[in-house]
């Protein structure tokens, strides 16, 4: 039997050590992230950037067999991600059906998306039905404007930084 989210895991962590991140896993995945990304330091450091942090970053790795392009989140884990205080991240890995990864795209948490599941956390907590934000999900969708172009660890660090 597959187990996509091990393979989809496996495959974030292999890119990641491939160009040095480091992707802390959640040892209790129950907050909406897979990995705490962190990055090095870069080597050509100013003595004005000096105090600055390293970029780090939350991620929650979807993998799927199926290129429809989207796939269901509970809204209890979309909050989480739109309330991170650091970038938040969704890697969504498409398999078809074969043992390494086809395709893959980075979708950034950013303002347009935080306004959309505001206005959906909004909308369930007003209603009459079920308001519990574990049982409830909204659809994110990818297309190939988030496409990593390589499927390799340089690939996926660009997605991030850019």
């Amino acid at each position: 039997m597959r187990d996509l989210g091990l393979m989809g895991e496996s495959t974030f962590s292999l890119w990641c050590a491939d160009v040095g991140l480091i992707p802390n896993g959640s040892q209790i995945d129950k907050t909406g992230w897979d990995f705490f990304v962190e990055f090095p330091f870069s080597s050509g450091i100013s003595t004005h950037e000096i105090h600055k942090s390293a970029f780090e970053c939350k991620v929650q790795v979807k993998a799927t067999d199926r290129n429809q392009r989207k796939l269901p989140i509970t809204l209890s884990n979309l909050r989480r991600l739109i309330t991170a205080q650091m970038p938040a991240f969704f890697v969504f890995i498409e398999f078809d059906g074969k043992e390494v990864a086809q395709r893959a795209f980075v979708v950034h948490v950013d303002d347009n998306l935080i306004s959309k599941v505001l206005k959906r956390l909004h909308q369930v907590d007003q209603s009459e039905r079920d308001n519990n934000f574990n049982k409830r999900k909204m659809t994110i969708s990818y297309d190939e404007s988030h496409a990593i172009e390589l499927l390799n660890g340089a690939g996926l660090k660009e997605r991030f930084l850019s």
